[in-house]
């Protein structure tokens, strides 16, 4: 009788947190407007939460990195991005050499990318190159994975490692001025 009390009163202590970190990034979205003062999140408080890639370069931002036991993928931006300046850059490399990066060049990403955040806390870029789709998911809670999809293939990679960089306050005020958060209002 005790033992499942204390189950109960475990699950109810779990339940309960998972429901304020969901009306927590709920709130966050919701306040995620054009009202909302962006200009407060500024580069030298965050830099240290980001972790560098070799395939970024060190005046960008690693926005978001996987590493498999074969390859590394990372998403590299500029420090600065509005509707018109700025870039994001999909990078991949296999034994230290680029292999994939999308696009080609740099450009405002409001052309390449789109930007969506859950209730839950999880958080993806995509985007299309040709005829394959790709999502990049970073999720709160759990590993981060490339989802690739087409005519032909519809495949995940689950990453080794687990960034949750896309949730940061300075990543969501990059997606705000790039204009590429699908679901911000």
């Amino acid at each position: 009788m005790i033992k499942k009390s204390i189950i109960i009163m475990k699950n109810i202590i779990s339940f309960l947190m998972l429901a304020h970190i969901s009306v927590f990034c709920f709130w966050q979205m919701a306040n995620a407007t054009d009202t909302y003062d962006w200009d407060k999140y500024q580069w030298p408080e965050f830099k240290d939460m980001y972790i560098d890639s070799p395939l970024c370069k060190k005046q960008e931002i690693t926005l978001w990195s996987c590493d498999t036991a074969k390859k590394s993928f990372t998403l590299c931006s500029s420090r600065e991005i509005t509707i018109n300046t700025g870039y994001f850059q999909y990078r991949v490399s296999q034994a230290g050499k680029t292999i994939f990066q999308y696009p080609e060049t740099l450009k405002p990403p409001i052309s390449s990318f789109t930007f969506n955040s859950s209730p839950n806390g999880d958080a993806a870029i995509g985007f299309k190159n040709g005829k394959y789709e790709y999502v990049l998911l970073d999720a709160l809670r759990g590993p981060s994975t490339i989802t690739v999809s087409g005519k032909n293939i519809n495949t995940t990679i689950t990453c080794e490692n687990n960034n949750a960089t896309l949730q940061l306050n300075y990543t969501l005020k990059l997606m705000h001025n790039s204009k590429i958060w699908l679901n911000e209002h």
